[in-house]
This record gives structure tokens, C-alpha cells and sequence, in this order.
């Protein structure tokens, strides 16, 4: 009876002897994960004022997995959820799912700059210490234009370290 090669790759791995491959496999997919498995056991929120549009912003971290709330200034909200990273002084945020829970008026400025955040689906805040609670957050604009925003934002809770 011939076996399949699903069976074969499985009996393969799992024959007891250490080979190269096994190891690259197990190193690169513990590298590619890292960032997002060391905010395992942390549960954490961030809030903060942005602009561009203006809207309030509030990050809710638990155990790697995020959800965050926009609020326009003109009422508008959008949740955001999925998967956050962190190395570095910086979080990485992978989006998989967004939703607009409340749009109170269509084609105004402020959510067409918004539906422009919404499609961003991977990027990344970087963190400096300012004060105890307080900390300074740095991300690249979607409109290369824009550049950089910096913001003040406060957090709570269990965090790792950040310099």
C-alpha cells in the first residue's frame, strides 16, 4: 500500500534524528513569531488624541491579541482587532478584522482620511518613556506627505519594559 506524503513528511519529523531542516524550520518560525508571542501575560490599554483626522484612540492589549477603538470628532467609530507584536520599543499591529460601528454622517473629510487608516492592515508605533503612565508614540503617516506623527498617550496596566 503506498502512503501518502503528508504521512511520509509526518513520520520524517518525527523519526527522532535531529537534521538541518528540522532545526531551520523550528529557528525560523520561532523567529518570524517572537514579536508577537513575548506580550504573552501582559494586558494592557493606550489612549490617546490623534490628528489627521482628529479622533481619540483607545488600544486594548491582552495576551498578544489587541482591540482598538478610533473615534472621529465627528462621531464616527471603527473598531479594529488582531494581532499585535513587540520588540524593540516598537508594537507591530496586524489587522484582521475592521468594522465601522457608528458612521454619523457619509463623505465628510474626516472619514474619507479615515477609510485611508482603515486600509492600512499592518504597521507599527514606536514607544519612548516620557513620564510614569505617559508614553510617546511615533508612527509613519499612510500619505508619505504627512510623514511622521508623534503623540502623547497614556497606559495602563501590565506592559513590558520600555525605554
Amino acid at each position: 500500500m503506498k502512503r501518502s506524503k503528508t504521512f511520509n513528511l509526518r513520520a520524517t519529523w518525527a523519526s527522532g534524528r535531529l537534521s538541518l531542516w528540522k532545526v531551520s524550520f523550528t529557528l525560523s518560525a520561532l523567529l518570524l513569531l517572537s514579536p508577537w508571542l513575548k506580550l504573552m501575560g501582559y494586558q494592557f490599554t493606550l489612549e490617546s488624541h490623534l490628528a489627521n483626522p482628529e479622533r481619540s484612540l483607545h488600544v486594548y492589549i491582552n495576551n498578544g491579541v489587541f482591540t482598538f477603538v478610533n473615534t472621529l470628532s465627528d462621531g464616527t467609530t471603527r473598531k479594529s482587532s488582531g494581532i499585535v507584536g513587540f520588540t524593540h520599543n516598537t508594537l507591530y499591529f496586524l489587522i484582521w478584522d475592521s468594522t465601522y460601528l457608528h458612521v454619523s454622517e457619509h463623505l465628510t473629510p474626516q472619514l474619507k482620511r479615515d477609510l485611508i487608516n482603515a486600509n492600512n492592515r499592518l504597521f507599527d508605533i514606536r514607544l519612548e518613556t516620557k513620564s510614569e503612565g505617559e508614553v510617546l508614540m511615533s508612527f509613519d503617516e499612510e500619505l508619505k506627505f504627512e510623514r511622521v506623527q508623534t503623540q502623547l498617550a497614556k497606559i495602563k496596566g501590565s506592559y513590558p519594559e520600555i525605554h
